[in-house]
């Protein structure tokens, strides 16, 4: 009912040590290694990563509370620090993938302070809600876009 709950976030850059936040559910609190004040833990906190598949799990679950100019508010740490992340839902799109067109939601988080990036999300409800494309803006507008382009199944585990 709470959704992902994360439990650590790590970082591990080129040449630097690992960084990590720790979600401290007991305590209340999101503990870093990096030597950054601890914050308090706010329900529904998600790491950047954990934050893709608990949107997805959102619009899912209840679709019709999403529409259009609807905003999201999410507690979202990193290796450093937890802010409050507010992506909006914008109008559906139609996107051209590998598997033919596809209506998307588009989630958009902007930058509310220098040198944040601006982050795009589409999920497509077709497809379950898959992350179908994903588009990260740096401030001097460089991006990195990603597009889904296919899906394969998994082996079955072997089990010894």
């Amino acid at each position: 009912p709470q959704g992902f709950m994360p439990e650590r976030f790590s970082d591990k850059r080129t040449l630097k040590s690992e960084v990590a936040a720790h979600f401290d559910r007991n305590a209340g609190k999101i503990i870093f290694s990096a030597n950054t004040p601890q914050a308090e833990l706010e329900s529904g906190a998600q790491d950047r990563l954990s934050i893709i598949w608990q949107l997805a799990g959102q619009l899912a679950a209840e679709p019709a509370r999403y529409m259009p100019g609807t905003t999201i508010s999410v507690q979202t740490a990193d290796d450093r620090e937890a802010q409050t992340w507010v992506f909006t839902v914008n109008e559906p799109e139609t996107l051209n993938l590998a598997n033919g067109s596809q209506i998307a939601w588009r989630l958009t988080r902007n930058p509310r302070r220098e040198f944040d990036r601006k982050i795009e999300l589409w999920f497509a409800p077709a497809m379950g809600y898959l992350l179908v494309r994903f588009r990260q803006t740096q401030t001097g507008g460089d991006y990195d876009d990603m597009v889904w382009q296919s899906t394969q199944e998994l082996p079955p585990p072997t089990i010894k």
